[in-house]
């Protein structure tokens, strides 16, 4: 993005009306006059509006200049030119290399703009363009399209310079955005007949982007000036699921005007329903009217008929936005039911696309082989069998889209290194997978009533790592345990919407991290999360451990009951984190036989923010119990007295509980 220094030439003459380029058609009319009583006078004349020429250069304040970082960019004269290379795999002009001019004009009417430009180089790299004046496309002799012939006809430099044809554009009165964009529909070509080389003989082109452009030049009705800046242009895409309903769009643009008003109209298709518009601006109203005030992403999202919200969804999981504007978790809903039972099945089962509908009957144990890592696609419910309980054993699941559901399935030891003997000999490679669940960019999740779980002392355990993770160090000890299985869920990436309910967590040693790294590189900032009526059993740390995002966690238990693990005291640790900025509402949980809760954070970190009340602690050494935040979640829920979840909260959660008419 260039905004550089300005530089305006202007020249004036007086003109007839006849030059064209004053009012509408290039012409003014005097008003009447009415003589006077002597028969002799003649009316005066009436003065010609004053034409004159506008030149803005490329150093000129009213132009901001928007191309790819490969765009060449050189000078002449002291003035920066700039060649953009456009994305030819896209219809989108918004994606396109563009300059943007702001222009300021007394009068409403029809104004001639011409281009200062040059193309030299390769001739059949055509740098052809779209002209909009306040968003709306200029319509161009018969087409939309500013051609630019080549310049270089006789020794191909770039920077032979030349002027186009000179078009009609409407302005209004006051301030006109006027932006050149660089053509990039796939596959625009024409004919090319050539002016070097074999001169005359004709060829066809292909777009590659803009010219090299020094000024664009209007010409009318005085005054014309520079405008106060390049005026934002906002764009507005537009999507839905083909076969499942229709969009209509007033006042479809490519560019819009701040504060434009559109409206969009979703129309189901049979068997489908209208469930809400998805994405930057979100709403259930299918005929749906906003202003546009920035750049927009809407979907259209349509689910089948008889498909409703979950029976005890909560939370995050069941909204898109901040202002909980709903959102119907449907899963797999829909699909034919799979039934899986080996890995092999369950492998089969996943490559398929969604909606998925899958239930997993009985223990498919990876245990003897390099754990696996396996990609779940969006629109998929997963559940375990509740007449032959299903569990995944060293197999880690990937949620990286939309729309998940997993339930009743236990999900176990998913082992992070190669395994080895006591002499290093490798029994089992390195595999694919890592943690039990990784939600790397998944949005609209619920895991509810899971059991996710590894070992302290895992029974293959070897000297892995020492402290820090420096290597080997001659003992087995806490820092092997903690490489070798890594996280039991890992949330990150910007993934966002996500409920995690009724499930039984034990005995593991990095439990939950939400939030990619120390940076906010990577939109971390989006994640919302919902953590209740959750037993958190011996999990030493991360419980969750929360960056940049928001989170709300109530209604759990968290329970340390841990022995000596490798000749010293381990206490579960770090109990609702909130860290680098996150925030979080903290109500109603039960904590005992642990050490640090709510905001400790690692050195060279920062701080998070939590709204805190009605917490219990019992032999919590480091219990907090004091707001540094106030914030509060967009939706309804009812909390529980922390007093009794001790006591009703473990017999609840966890696979087991539900039955087959709870389930798919």
């Amino acid at each position: 993005m260039l905004r550089c220094k300005t530089m305006v030439l202007l020249s004036s003459m007086l003109a007839l009306a006849a030059c064209g380029g004053g009012g509408s058609g290039g012409t003014n009319t005097s008003p009447d006059v009415t003589p006077t009583n002597t028969p002799s006078e003649q009316p005066s004349p009436q003065p010609t509006p004053e034409q004159i020429t506008l030149s803005i250069e490329e150093s000129s304040s009213a132009l901001l200049s928007v191309f790819p970082d490969s765009a060449y960019q050189g000078t002449i004269n002291g003035y920066t030119v700039l060649q953009g290379l456009s994305n030819d795999t896209s219809t989108s002009p918004a994606s396109s290399a563009y300059l943007n001019y702001s222009v300021n004009v007394g009068t409403r009417g029809d104004y001639q703009l011409r281009i200062h430009y040059a193309f030299g180089g390769t001739e059949t790299n055509i740098r052809d363009s779209w002209v909009y004046v306040n968003g709306l496309k200029v319509q161009i002799d018969d087409d939309e399209i500013l051609e630019f012939d080549y310049t270089g006809t006789s020794d191909g430099k770039w920077n032979t310079y030349a002027y186009t044809a000179p078009i009609t554009i409407s302005l209004d009165a006051g301030d006109n955005d006027i932006r050149l964009v660089a053509l990039n529909t796939p596959d625009y070509t024409r004919t090319i007949t050539f002016t070097r080389g074999n001169v005359g003989a004709t060829g066809a082109g292909t777009m590659k982007g803009l010219p090299n452009i020094e000024s664009l030049e209007i010409s009318g009705e005085a005054p014309i000036t520079e405008g106060t800046g390049s005026t934002v242009l906002y764009t507005l895409t537009t999507g839905i699921k083909d076969g499942e309903g229709e969009i209509s769009l007033s006042l479809e643009q490519d560019f819009y005007l701040p504060q434009t008003t559109v409206t969009l109209n979703a129309t189901a298709a049979p068997d489908f329903k209208f469930d809400a518009w998805t994405g930057d601006a979100p709403s259930t109203d299918s005929s749906y009217s906003f202003v546009m005030e920035g750049n927009l992403k809407l979907e259209a999202r349509f689910i089948p008929s008889d498909a409703a919200q979950p029976a005890g969804l909560i939370g995050f999981g069941a909204v898109q936005s901040d202002t909980a504007i709903p959102y119907t978790l449907t899963g797999g809903h829909g699909a034919e039911l799979t039934s899986v039972s080996t890995l092999s099945e369950l492998r089969s089962a996943l490559e398929n696309d969604g909606p998925l509908l899958i239930k997993v009957s009985g223990h498919i144990d990876n245990s003897a082989n390099p754990s696996e890592s396996l990609n779940v696609p969006s629109n998929t419910t997963l559940y375990g069998d509740p007449d032959n309980q299903g569990h995944l054993q060293n197999i880690e699941l990937k949620l990286s889209g939309e729309n998940y559901i997993i339930r009743n399935l236990i999900l176990s030891e998913v082992v992070s290194v190669a395994i080895k003997d006591d002499a290093g000999t490798t029994l089992v490679e390195d595999g694919s997978g890592n943690d039990v669940i990784s939600i790397n960019g998944g949005r609209h999740v619920w895991i509810d009533h899971c059991e996710l779980y590894s070992s302290l002392k895992p029974a293959a355990l070897y000297d892995i790592g020492g402290a820090n993770d420096s290597g080997p160090d001659n003992t087995v000890n806490e820092y092997d345990a903690k490489e070798f299985y890594d996280g039991l869920i890992d949330i990150k990436n910007s993934a966002a919407f996500i409920t995690l309910s009724n499930n039984y967590i034990h005995d593991h040693w990095k439990g939950i991290l939400i939030g990619s790294s120390d940076n906010q590189e990577n939109g971390d900032s989006a994640t919302r999360i919902t953590l209740h009526h959750n037993h958190f059993k011996d999990i030493v740390s991360r419980i969750p451990s929360l960056r940049y995002g928001k989170g709300h966690f109530y209604n759990n238990y968290v329970q340390g009951t841990l022995p000596s693990l490798f000749g010293k005291t381990v206490r579960v640790d770090t109990i609702f984190n909130v860290r680098q900025g996150a925030e979080a509402l903290i109500e109603g949980n039960y904590i005992e036989g642990a050490e640090d809760t709510f905001g400790y954070f690692h050195s060279g970190g920062s701080t998070g923010f939590w709204n805190v009340s009605d917490n219990s602690f019992v032999d919590v050494l480091n219990p907090v119990d004091t707001s540094t935040g106030d914030y509060t979640v967009p939706y309804t829920y009812n909390a529980e007295a922390s007093s009794g979840i001790k006591a009703s909260l473990p017999p609840t959660v966890g696979v087991g509980i539900l039955t087959s008419t709870d389930l798919p």
